[in-house]
């Protein structure tokens, strides 16, 4: 039983090297069969000097033909049998060294085999998991870039908090350069509204006094003098162009005053002038005050931009 498990051959001799048990010769039942002769170990006569090396504990040997008794190298472990003290006879287990290395490299290569599916499978469970959590961010910046491209600017991808690596300081550069677009896109359209409301108002006037002079509402005699309006409405346009350019300069804190010395009634008088029309058409519509009085505390202000208060004030005045 033992034989087959291990796949060797296995003996018994006596302290004259000759071979006395073997397992050709045990049946079934465990009985000594062939009356005790093997017709092959019966030929094996194992030499004095391997059986003198044997001690109590026994040998073995990786490789060895036991001093001539096989043609090629064996594997072979003996041990003892003591009775009373003295060694009786030997056991010995033999195997083709051959087949022991085959084995050896057949179960190595059987476990080299698993462990390298294991790892393959772990490796790829991992590459998974891992190439998955770095291309997250990308898939997540590729959707903030579509939003992007429909004027939306309020997707910002997912950064966390005590992310230090490199693709984490990309995606808050990422989300900076959305914040500033947004603030872009914010000040284009504040931009293109303040175009609209600041030229409105000197198109207006120029309108009004040259339909005036064209309906003959304004009679001949005044005509100069709503055309000086008209030219000097004019020039403020072209001056509002320029300061409309420079509508980011404003919003950013950078804009440049022109402060100047000017007579600010002349200034209230000729926009009052403007709606003269207008006012008119609403006759309970009085205009009073001191207006001296709100300005005594400013000094050299830039003259078109005041202009322009006055006019939003007339201008929401007129329309209540």
């Amino acid at each position: 039983m033992i034989s087959e498990a291990i796949d060797a051959d296995i003996y018994v001799c006596n302290m004259d090297g000759n071979v006395i048990l073997c397992k050709d010769l045990v049946s079934d039942n465990f009985e000594i069969s062939s009356n005790g002769e093997c017709i092959v170990h019966s030929f094996y006569t194992i030499p004095q000097s391997i059986i003198n090396s044997i001690g109590e504990n026994g040998s073995s040997s990786p490789a060895s033909t036991l001093d001539g008794v096989y043609t090629k190298s064996q594997m072979y472990s003996a041990r003892p049998v003591i009775v009373d003290g003295k060694t009786v006879a030997i056991v010995f287990a033999v195997k083709p060294a051959s087949l022991g290395a085959l084995n050896y490299l057949s179960n190595s290569m059987k476990i080299f085999l698993v462990g390298s599916l294991f790892a393959l499978v772990i490796g790829a469970i991992a590459t998974y998991f891992f190439t998955n959590d770095l291309l997250s961010p990308l898939k997540d910046m590729s959707r903030a870039t579509k939003c992007y491209a429909k004027g939306d600017f309020s997707y910002r991808v997912k950064v966390k908090k005590n992310d230090d690596t490199e693709l984490a300081h990309l995606l808050r550069a990422f989300n900076s350069m959305a914040s500033s677009l947004a603030l872009y896109e914010s000040s284009r359209r504040s931009f293109v509204a303040n175009v609209s409301h600041e030229l409105k108002t000197p198109m207006t006037t120029i309108s009004g006094f040259i339909d005036g002079i064209l309906d003959g509402t304004i009679p001949p005699e005044k005509e100069k003098h709503y055309l000086e309006i008209v030219s000097n409405e004019t020039k403020r346009l072209s001056r509002l162009v320029v300061a409309m350019l420079n509508i980011s300069k404003i919003e950013a804190g950078e804009l440049n005053l022109n402060p100047v010395n000017f007579n600010i009634c002349n200034d209230i008088f000729n926009v009052l002038v403007s709606f003269e029309q207008q006012i008119e058409q609403k006759n309970n519509l009085k205009f009073g005050g001191t207006w001296t009085h709100l300005f005594r505390q400013l000094f050299a202000p830039d003259e078109d931009l005041i202009h322009q208060v006055i006019y939003n004030l007339v201008d929401n005045a007129v329309k209540l």
